[in-house]
């Protein structure tokens, strides 16, 4: 009903979860992905590239206004 894989909803869950601990700034970006269930900080890199359209970094500084 969700038009997507089980894997595809649960790499957005874990995304989306990933995004909101970004957006502290007290997280850095290796701890999020890895609490958010990412195997490694590259495997969230390209995760977060292809959903985000942006780097986690690029995020951060776009929505914070901060370097990460």
């Amino acid at each position: 009903s969700t038009g997507m894989t089980l894997n595809e909803y649960l790499n957005l869950m874990r995304l989306s979860y990933a995004q909101a601990r970004l957006l502290g700034e007290d997280v850095n970006i290796l701890n999020a992905a890895m609490e958010s269930g990412f195997g490694s900080l590259s495997a969230f890199n390209k995760s977060f590239r292809k959903v985000a359209g942006m780097s986690p970094s690029d995020f951060r500084r776009e929505r914070i206004g901060t370097a990460a």
